[in-house]
């Protein structure tokens, strides 16, 4: 064990047990069979596993800032469909015109909340 490196030994696993190519069940018995320490393990394993559980916490994140990107964007552009619409007598209300700020601005700040969550990495 001259070689040895803790979190090398963290990021291999973690990244074995991310892509599925290792089960976590099965984590403290590969960790034996290579001959690392028990006290090593006991160090090693809820680490990997806060890191795992972390991962599909900014996944589940990434995915919500997703919907809210696309959803934001049919929200602005219901609103400038409506404020287009009106203005140019597509849509007939008798000569009234309606400006949509409300849905177009909530729409564009839906967009940025969601691009924000969508490129979190931490």
């Amino acid at each position: 064990m001259n070689n040895y490196n803790r979190a090398q030994t963290i990021d291999t696993y973690f990244e074995r047990i991310d892509t599925g190519e290792l089960e976590f069940s099965k984590l403290r018995k590969t960790l034996e069979a290579n001959y690392i320490e028990k006290s090593e393990i006991d160090a090693i394993v809820p680490i990997i596993d806060r890191k795992l559980i972390r991962a599909v916490e900014i996944r589940s994140e990434q995915k919500q800032g997703k919907n809210l990107f696309y959803g934001g964007l049919l929200l602005a552009s219901i609103g400038l469909v409506i404020t287009v619409g009106t203005l140019t007598g597509l849509i007939d209300l008798n000569g009234i015109g309606i400006i949509a700020y409300g849905p177009i601005a909530g729409g564009l700040i839906t967009c940025l909340v969601g691009k924000a969550k969508m490129n979190r990495t931490y």
